[in-house]
């Protein structure tokens, strides 16, 4: 094991979160599960292509609806 590298198992990651500093008696860890990550993601592209038709592609289609055909 590294430092600052944190152990993996199971799909858990265990950090250190605090310890002793006087004693050194004992060490806290806390436990973190990346389960829902693809979640987190696809939340992210859903606001990212939210964005792009809000500030672009919106005004793009509304003026290529109100262009006359030429007919």
């Amino acid at each position: 094991m590294k430092v600052n590298h944190p152990l993996h198992y199971g799909g858990y990651y265990f950090y250190q979160h605090s310890y002793d500093a006087q004693d050194g008696q004992y060490s806290v860890l806390m436990v973190v599960s990346d389960s829902g990550l693809a979640f987190v993601y696809a939340g992210y592209a859903a606001l990212c292509v939210g964005v792009v038709w809000n500030f672009w592609l919106r005004d793009i289609f509304r003026k290529a609806k109100d262009v006359p055909d030429g007919d």
